[in-house]
């Protein structure tokens, strides 16, 4: 299915998504950025543990220090 909104074009596709040549993947995480299981997972296995490292680098921090993205927000990583 092809969207559009704005000025882009949002299409969706079925299939492994660390193998879809994209521009972005935008992936659900929990707020401290573990990338355990899931498609969160998947993405870790295949581009290795310096996924994880640049999100929880780039993210807000918490009371405690710890990396933190509250629900409803979003970091860009590489």
């Amino acid at each position: 299915m092809n969207y559009k909104y704005g000025g882009l074009e949002i299409i969706t596709l079925t299939g492994d998504i660390t193998k879809l040549e994209v521009d972005a993947i935008v992936n659900a995480a929990n707020s401290h950025l573990w990338m355990g299981g899931g498609v969160a997972g998947a993405l870790k296995r295949v581009g290795g543990a310096e996924i994880e490292e640049d999100a929880r680098k780039k993210a807000p921090k918490n009371e405690k220090g710890e990396p933190f993205v509250p629900v409803g927000e979003a970091i860009a990583s590489t």
